[in-house]
Formats: structure tokens, C-alpha cells, sequence
């Protein structure tokens, strides 16, 4: 039976080569393919500096164009929060803080722990503008231009690289932006690493050039951008490599392992002080089965295979989500079917390529077990299973970019892609839409609320959004109360001439009775690393929690609820408690502990010794 199906199909597949090599022998074919051969060498003679001009030029272009995509989509996602980090990190870098541990833009000033699990790396650039200008929308707008100006840069070199065709190189690097202008969704940070990442891989797997480094820092530069982003990836070439595993050596494997071992170095600092952070407590993005934000019975509602209407990109939330809807049900399906037939005649890159957008769409979906194992997981901090296809779009492109390295199924590609992108959902925001008077409301209230905070009024409440960073036990309503940037103390002692200013909340404590041991709730979320002086007398504990045993009832309704093991309750929200023997002055403030100091000298020091690797070797390349 195999041996007859095998006949059949190499009987099927020279039909298909015989009617392939008339149709290419055609006249008007010949002169066709001429045509576009003459016109890629043209193209390829012109100089990289020039398409890099023009990408440059394009990139700020597609930003000017899409203004109010960038800063008025929609609030279902974390616009606001991601604009917070560049104010958060503006405010300090104005105070001399370049590496900061905490923003102290969220949640009334008590401080929010996002830069210790989020990477600011990406937001400099921004962060320095809204110092200079106090323009949220414009640092917002550099934000995006440099993903999208580094997006076209690196998918041009990349695609350029493999297919030894620059403009095919340039059209596959307009493309991919008009899928990927969800800039209030952190995934979208790592799209410009995404075509680095492959062809990182490919370098090793493809063209056995096993150079560990270059892998290593695409995968540095992704943990320290967006960790769901880098889990998600990590899948995605998982599957890459499984699929080409005759190409596999122990060589290879070695490289890659090599690759991994720099990429921790030179994600040293970011490590060390997230690894710290997590032993010093549980936070809430380690509860799997919490309902804030999002209701848990709401998480992981995975749809059949082929099914539409279900959440996640599956059903569009807004307007920029349909291209990517759109490659997904259409493009995939459609395009199977001419890989079927001309399947002899695609490299084993395409392939490839191919094969692991629908891997990955798969996993998705039903097929796998997610509701009654996955999501338990550590699987289970994507909420969503929709998330495995946000990069299909990306890795699709590319497919299709390597299918003919003459481009035209690409050119066809890039028209459409375009055509939707100009005619269909920039008018959704535009000035004219039906919904632009709200969300231009709304971006101002955002607008003004953020710099007033900014400039030093703290009793403004700016959402932590997902509240992923705060301890487990923390009271999600109390959290967004105005009295919980308040002083907790109880009857004994009085709190008087406090002081607030960036990192230092200071405050003196008279006891009203001859009680030895008196306490205090300081209006700070507790994160190690704070640390207190007491002077003018004052005595008393370092900063810590305050705590107490949970009954063997709240451990079992723990249990139900499936939340990580754990003896003690953190009381007070999880805010700073002392423990005072003296009245006096107190002053508190985050100062980084010795192994971030450890983790963030191994980075730079890493860093720097690749850098000095590469003049070296950039010097030895010019003297040759």
C-alpha cells in the first residue's frame, strides 16, 4: 500500500515538473522572468546605504502616518501602562537614577517593581524626550518609530542576507509593520529581534557557521524585552529545529548550548535581581489561577482547530488585529495548498517556515491539553493559548519571501498587505472616525494625569494594570484606595514632618506612651533591597513584611484555589513594616542589594568584553 502511494505521488509530482518546465518555457514567461531578473540586478547593485535610507525614510513615514494608531488604540490594551514605564523611567533618569529597581509613577508613589521584570532597555530613547518635551504622545511616537525603524532595518539584512536579493530584502521589510501596530501589547517589543532570531538559527542549522554569539544576544536582548515574548520564541524554534533535526550534530547542539550560556551573561543583571526578587516572596503573576485582571474561568477558552469565533486573535478585539486574523484563516489555508503542488521546488526553508506556522497555530488550539494540564503549568502565565500566533504573521512573511527569491509571490503579498493596511484600518483612527472624539478624550485625561504625577503629585492614582509584580496577598481594591498611600500606626506613637522626594520617604515618630516596642506601616511596597536609617534616637528593625501563620481553613481554601505553597500571610498589602524601639527620625529608600550589584557588574562586564571582541576582530578584518 505505502509503495503504491509513494508511486502515485512521484507520478503526481513529474506531471506537475513537466507542466512546470512548458509554463516556464513559454515565450512570454521567458520574457517576463527576464524582465524581473534584469530588475533584481539592477537592485542589487545599488548601494545597502541606499535602502537603508529609504527604510529610514519609510519608518518615519509609517509612524507621522499612523499617529493615532499608535496613541489612540484601544484600552484593551496596556497603552497606558507602557507609557507609565517611559514616565516612570523619565522621572528617573531627571534624578540620577539610570538603572532604576522601582517606578514610582504607579499606584500613589509607593513604588512598583516593574523594571526588575520588565526590561527598560527599549525605552531610553523615549524616556529622554518626555524629560525634554513632557509630550507623552510624542516619546510614545519615538517609542514606536524605533521598533518600527529597527523592524525594517533587521528584516531587510536578514531576508537580503539569505536570499542574496535586496529588493526582495526591502519589500519583505515594508511589509511586516502594516501587521504589527498593537504598541499597547508588549509582545510587539520584540518583533524587530524576531528575524534575527532565525537567522541566527539558520547561520548554524542551515549554513553551519557556528558562531555562538550572535544567537547569544538575540536571546539576551529578548529576555531582557519581553520574558512571555522569549517563552513564546523559544517554542517557536523548538519547533524549527525538531522539524530540521537530520541537520542536527552534536557541533550545533553545542553551539546552541553556547549561545544560551552567553545569553545569561549578558542577561546577568536582569537575572540575578528577578531570581532574588522571586525567593524574597510570592507575587501575584505566580498565582496561575488568580481572577485579577482577568477572570480565570475566562483564560485558556481554546478553540477546535478551525474554529473563529473563540478569544484570543481568533476573534479580533480591534481593527488592527485583522491582518493578522486575516493571514491566519486565509493566508495559511490558502497558501498549504500551492506548497502541496510545488512542494519539490521550495527550498527546505520555506518549508520549514511553513510547517511551523501551522505547528505553532495547532498548538493553539484543543489539540493540546491546555485547560486540563497546560495552563498549570508554567505554560499557564500566557492567560491565553492565542498568544503562540502572534509572530504566525511574521514567520508567514518570511515563508513567502523565500518561496521565490524572485519575490513575486511576495510583491503580491506586500500590495495586498499595504492596500488593507492604508484603506481599511488607518481610517478606523482616523480625525473623521466615529470613535475619535473619545479616544482623543481619553488620551489627554491619560496625558495630563501622567505628568502631573510626574512632576510630583502623588495622590493621583496611575494603574499598575495587571498588578502581576505586587505580592499575592495584596488586596487588588485596596491597592487603587487613596488610604493606601497612608501611614498605618496604631494608638502609642504619632508620625510627624513627613517628607517625600524620589526614593526617600522620611518621617519622625514621637511614642505617646512608655511602651518599649511600637510599629509602624509605611506607606511603600516592600521589594528587598530597602533599607532604613534611624537617627535623632530612633531604633528599631529593618524593613521587612509583617506576617502571620495561616490557619489550616485558609490553607485549604489555598489549596482549592491553587495557589503556591506557602505557611505565611502577608498582611498590610504587602507594605513596609517596622518594628520601633525609639522615638526619633526614620528615613527609608531601595538601595541594590549585593547580588544586583553582582548580576548588573557580570552584564556590563559582559557586554564590554564582546564589544572589545568585535573591534578586535573588525581590526584584524581591515588589515587583511
Amino acid at each position: 500500500m505505502t509503495r503504491v502511494l509513494k508511486k502515485l505521488l512521484s507520478c503526481f509530482y513529474d506531471n506537475i515538473d513537466v507542466s512546470i518546465d512548458k509554463l516556464v518555457n513559454l515565450k512570454y514567461v521567458r520574457r517576463f522572468r527576464a524582465k524581473v531578473e534584469s530588475i533584481n540586478n539592477l537592485c542589487n547593485l545599488i548601494s545597502d546605504r541606499v535602502y537603508y535610507l529609504f527604510l529610514t525614510i519609510y519608518s518615519i513615514f509609517f509612524t507621522f502616518v499612523s499617529f493615532n494608531v499608535i496613541n489612540f488604540q484601544s484600552r484593551s490594551y496596556d497603552y497606558v501602562f507602557h507609557l507609565s514605564r517611559i514616565v516612570g523611567l523619565a522621572e528617573s533618569i531627571r534624578n540620577l537614577d539610570f538603572l532604576p529597581n522601582l517606578n514610582y509613577i504607579y499606584a500613589y508613589g509607593t513604588g512598583y517593581a516593574s523594571p526588575m521584570f520588565y526590561g527598560n532597555w527599549q525605552f531610553y530613547p523615549s524616556a529622554l524626550v518626555y524629560i525634554a518635551t513632557k509630550d507623552g504622545n510624542l516619546s510614545y511616537s519615538i517609542f514606536a518609530l524605533l521598533i518600527i525603524f529597527f523592524t525594517l532595518i533587521t528584516v531587510y539584512f536578514v531576508v537580503t542576507k539569505i536570499s542574496k536579493n535586496k529588493l526582495l530584502g526591502a519589500i519583505t521589510a515594508i511589509t511586516v509593520p502594516c501587521y504589527y501596530t498593537l504598541f499597547g501589547y508588549g509582545m510587539t517589543m520584540v518583533i524587530p529581534l524576531v528575524s534575527l532570531l532565525l537567522y541566527s538559527v539558520y547561520r548554524v542549522l542551515f549554513i553551519n557557521k557556528r558562531n555562538p554569539v550572535y544567537l547569544g544576544v538575540v536571546i539576551a536582548l529578548l529576555i531582557q524585552t519581553h520574558i512571555l515574548s522569549t517563552i513564546i520564541l523559544a517554542i517557536f524554534s523548538f519547533i524549527f529545529l525538531l522539524l530540521n533535526y537530520k541537520k542536527l550534530t552534536m557541533k550545533k547542539l553545542v553551539s546552541f548550548g553556547l549561545s544560551v550560556l552567553i545569553a545569561l551573561f549578558l542577561s546577568a543583571g536582569y537575572i540575578f535581581q528577578y531570581v532574588e526578587q522571586v525567593s524574597s516572596q510570592h507575587f501575584l503573576f505566580s498565582w496561575l489561577g488568580r481572577n485579577f485582571p482577568v477572570n480565570v474561568n475566562d483564560t485558556f477558552s481554546v478553540p477546535y482547530p478551525f474554529q473563529s469565533d473563540k478569544s484570543g486573535f481568533y476573534k479580533p478585539f480591534t481593527p488592527l488585529e485583522w491582518p493578522i486574523h486575516q493571514i491566519i484563516s486565509i493566508g495559511m489555508i490558502f497558501s498549504s495548498f500551492i506548497v502541496v503542488i510545488l512542494y519539490r521546488h521550495m527550498t527546505s526553508l520555506s518549508k520549514t517556515l511553513l510547517l511551523s506556522c501551522w505547528v505553532m497555530y495547532f498548538s493553539a488550539t484543543s489539540v493540546l491539553p491546555w485547560n486540563s494540564t497546560l495552563k498549570q503549568t508554567f505554560l499557564g502565565s500566557m492567560q491565553y493559548s492565542g498568544r503562540l500566533l502572534f509572530f504566525i504573521p511574521f514567520i508567514f512573511i518570511l515563508f513567502v519571501a523565500f518561496v521565490n527569491r524572485k519575490g513575486f509571490p511576495l510583491f503580491l503579498v506586500s500590495i495586498a498587505s499595504l492596500i488593507f493596511y492604508f484603506s481599511q484600518v488607518l481610517p478606523q483612527y482616523s480625525n473623521s472616525s466615529s470613535t475619535y472624539s473619545q479616544m482623543k478624550n481619553e488620551n489627554k485625561f491619560s496625558e495630563e494625569m501622567l505628568k502631573t504625577v510626574y512632576m510630583g503629585d502623588k495622590s493621583i492614582f496611575v494603574d499598575t494594570s495587571g498588578d502581576e509584580y505586587y505580592n499575592i496577598d495584596v488586596d487588588n481594591v485596596h491597592v487603587r484606595s487613596p488610604q493606601f498611600s497612608e501611614f498605618m500606626i496604631n494608638e502609642g506613637i504619632s508620625i510627624s514632618n513627613v517628607k517625600k522626594s524620589y526614593n526617600l520617604l522620611e518621617f519622625d515618630v514621637d511614642f505617646k506612651n512608655n511602651k518599649n516596642k511600637n510599629s509602624v506601616i509605611v506607606p511603600l511596597i516592600w521589594y528587598k533591597g530597602y533599607q532604613v536609617e534611624y537617627s535623632k534616637g530612633e531604633s528599631g528593625s529593618k524593613a521587612m513584611m509583617e506576617t502571620r501563620p495561616f490557619s489550616v481553613q485558609e490553607i485549604q481554601e489555598n489549596r482549592k484555589l491553587r495557589k503556591p505553597n506557602e505557611n505565611q500571610k502577608v498582611l498590610n498589602d504587602g507594605k513596609v513594616y517596622l518594628e520601633l524601639k525609639k522615638p526619633g527620625h526614620i528615613s527609608i529608600s531601595y538601595h541594590k542589594t549585593f547580588l544586583q550589584f553582582l548580576g548588573y557588574f557580570i552584564e556590563i562586564f559582559s557586554w564590554l568584553c564582546l564589544f572589545a571582541i568585535l573591534v578586535v576582530k573588525s581590526n584584524r578584518f581591515r588589515e587583511l
